[in-house]
């Protein structure tokens, strides 16, 4: 970890809303029973994202807060609310802990079974 600096820094940091979208449909898709975040499947770990993976979320930010709303698909053999309510969690405490906006509201829409 860097050393605080001894002299102050001014500036601001803002996070993009893509950001935002982006952080929700990786988490989405590390959620057991979520087969694709919209219609599109993401690649296997480690290979690289399509433009436009995050079709799937729409994310509204007002100042630190984040709204969301999630189309997934989900496997056919999955419990659907099981897995949108373990979505909804998952996406809210990652962006919460990775970019510290709140989150208070995580719609999940599953829109197909695969």
């Amino acid at each position: 970890m860097t050393p605080p600096s001894r002299f102050p820094v001014a500036g601001s940091v803002r996070v993009s809303p893509a950001v935002v979208r982006s952080v929700a449909a990786l988490t989405a898709m590390q959620v057991p029973g979520v087969v694709a975040v919209g219609k599109r499947r993401l690649p296997p770990r480690g290979k690289p994202l399509p433009a436009g993976y995050h079709d799937g979320v729409r994310a509204q930010v007002d100042n630190d807060t984040a709204y969301l709303d999630l189309d997934l698909t989900v496997d056919a053999s999955a419990n659907l609310v099981e897995v949108g309510r373990r979505v909804q969690q998952e996406v809210a405490t990652a962006i919460e802990t990775m970019i510290g906006f709140r989150v208070p509201v995580v719609n999940v829409r599953i829109q197909d079974v695969a």
